[in-house]
This record gives C-alpha cells, structure tokens and sequence, in this order.
C-alpha cells in the first residue's frame, strides 16, 4: 500500500508519514499494520516482559497526604497562624502546599524572586505612607505571600521612628491585581 501524497501550492509532493519536527524533535515513522501483525507474538513477550519489568520499578503506592494527620504540617500551621502569617521560616513542602498551605517565604535575595521583592518594597512604603507617625525604612527582616485574588504580604521590616530609634514593624499588604494596595495590618512587632 503507497503512502498518500499531500500536494502542496508548489506542485510538490509530500509523503504522510513524513516524521515533522515537535519540541525539538522528531516523531517516529507509522509502521504498517502488516508489520505490526507479523511480530504480534515476539511484541506480546517483549510486552508482557517490560509490564513485568515496570512492576518492580513502579513504587508502592502510598497513602494519600492527609494534612490532618501530619505532624509536621500541624506544628507549621500553628506557628503561622499564631503569628498571624508573619512567622514561616522555612518552605513548605510541595505536598503542604498541594493540600492547601498557600503561604510560601520571599526570598529576598534571590533573583528568582526579584519581583516580589519589588513588591515587597513598595507595600512597605505603601504601609509606611498610610501611618500618622513618622518613619524611616530601614531593612527588610522577612516576608512571605499568599496567593490569593492578587497577593497578601506578611512583612516584618525595621523602620527609624521619629526618635531616631530603630524598631521592628509588621505590616499585612494585599496587593491586588491592577496595582491596588490595602493595608490590613500595621504595628510593632510583638516581642
């Protein structure tokens, strides 16, 4: 049986089964079906030797995550909500977050999250801006995001007061999705 040709507006003739370029590379010629029936019995063994082969490769099957049982889940859960999304000292596995732990760190210095770290910046000034008492930015100590309608930041900063003295802040920013900024949260840090 003859591949079909496709005739293209130059009067060129291509064959169907023509391998074309995806992602780099190429996908494999179709094999006749004759010669797909003549190896039936050798493919049936290779077959059935490869699925025997992919068992002892296939992990066992684990129970499902379940964050009310973990241990290490309840014990971070409890810390960010006792200090209000303000305290996440490390990254939340990816099975924390895939079970509904939305609050990840920012890291500051990595250029990764350089944007964020824009953002950060501005909802300190944002926060800062929005307070009766005068302050001057100093350092940023921490801050982590929620993923949300836009994000909500959960900053620790240190700031100069009108004294000349440096203290700690928190601020909580929502930072919306068309520039839109809301302080929810603004106070010294507790000690």
């Amino acid at each position: 049986m003859e591949p079909k040709t496709i005739q293209s507006s130059s009067d060129e003739s291509l064959p169907s089964s023509k391998s074309f370029p995806v992602g780099g590379s190429s996908l494999p010629k179709r094999q006749k079906v004759e010669e797909e029936e003549d190896d039936k019995e050798s493919s049936d063994v290779s077959v059935a030797e490869l699925m025997e082969a992919g068992k002892e490769l296939t992990p066992k099957a684990e129970t499902p995550f379940d964050p009310d049982e973990d241990e290490g889940y309840q014990r971070l859960l409890k810390k960010v909500t006792d200090s209000e999304g303000f305290d996440l000292d490390e990254d939340p596995p990816m099975e924390y977050i895939f079970a509904g732990f939305r609050l990840v760190r920012v890291h500051l210095n990595n250029p990764y999250h350089a944007g964020h770290a824009r953002i950060v910046r501005s909802c300190i000034d944002f926060a800062i801006k929005k307070q009766s008492e005068r302050l001057t930015y100093v350092d940023t100590v921490s801050a982590n995001v929620m993923v949300e309608v836009g994000h909500i930041y959960f900053i620790t900063f240190r700031a100069r007061d009108s004294s000349s003295q440096v203290k700690t802040y928190q601020a909580e920013v929502s930072s919306g999705l068309w520039d839109e900024m809301d302080v929810k949260i603004f106070r010294e840090k507790k000690p």
